[in-house]
């Protein structure tokens, strides 16, 4: 999707309107960062800075940089409004997953094949191939990565939590702990955005210096990261 968002803009908050979460979650699936959006007034965007990954908030237009479009949340909408990636895919594979699918599933590839009729290919959406690869079994999964490739998952960063279950990677948040684990290996979240946090010399404190952490767990060693900037350290999330 190509972006038709002026280079720099700002959404103000309007906590009455549920369609404001579409500008924070866009934000933080864009660029790492885990606004909120609760202050109502306030203003949310991107200006390019040098910190929060170029996103801030203020109450007041003035500070942010580079002079940013102001937009309304449907204005917004309209502009990030998704039109659906298609993929091509040749018959002769689309056959072979033909044949590892099951009834409901073989029914839903005759319809795909019937778009192009004459044809030696057809295209299938992403969301198409998404629930593909949802429905599909341990054994099929190997089938349809050989033909359509990694499917990686949108994180979404609302719904992680106390017990989910992530990989994380060294990035410039300020961290502690982190050579005392194995990266290639998943860790159990702690906390996840809060005031209070366990350290690598597993001393829990209910604040510190920063506004906000994200404490995790692995093999009987914690991991801390700063997150009031950014939660852009955790890469891929095993379980919610």
């Amino acid at each position: 999707m190509k972006n038709r968002l002026p280079q720099y803009w700002v959404v103000q908050a309007d906590c009455h309107n549920s369609d404001f979460k579409i500008v924070t979650n866009y934000l933080n699936e864009q660029y790492g960062t885990a606004w909120n959006g609760d202050n109502h007034g306030d203003y949310y965007g991107y200006d390019g800075n040098c910190k929060h990954n170029g996103t801030d908030t203020w109450s007041n237009l003035s500070n942010f940089k580079n002079n940013p479009t102001l937009l309304t949340i449907g204005k917004f909408i309209k502009l990030t409004s998704k039109k659906e990636n298609m993929n091509k895919v040749n018959k002769s594979d689309l056959g072979k997953i033909h044949n590892v699918a099951c009834d409901t599933w073989k029914s839903k590839l005759e319809k795909y094949a019937q778009r192009n009729p004459f044809g030696d290919s057809i295209e299938l959406s992403d969301s198409e191939i998404d629930e593909m690869f949802a429905a599909a079994t341990s054994s099929q999964i190997p089938v349809l990565v050989s033909i359509l490739g990694e499917r990686r998952k949108k994180i979404d960063w609302n719904r992680i939590k106390t017990g989910s279950k992530v990989m994380i990677t060294r990035t410039g948040q300020h961290c502690n702990g982190i050579t005392g684990i194995n990266l290639n290996e998943p860790v159990n979240v702690v906390f996840y955005n809060t005031p209070h946090l366990i350290n690598e010399d597993n001393d829990f404190r209910k604040e510190g210096s920063h506004s906000s952490y994200t404490t995790f767990h692995q093999g009987g060693k914690f991991v801390l990261f700063s997150s009031d900037t950014s939660v852009d350290f955790i890469t891929k999330v095993i379980e919610y």
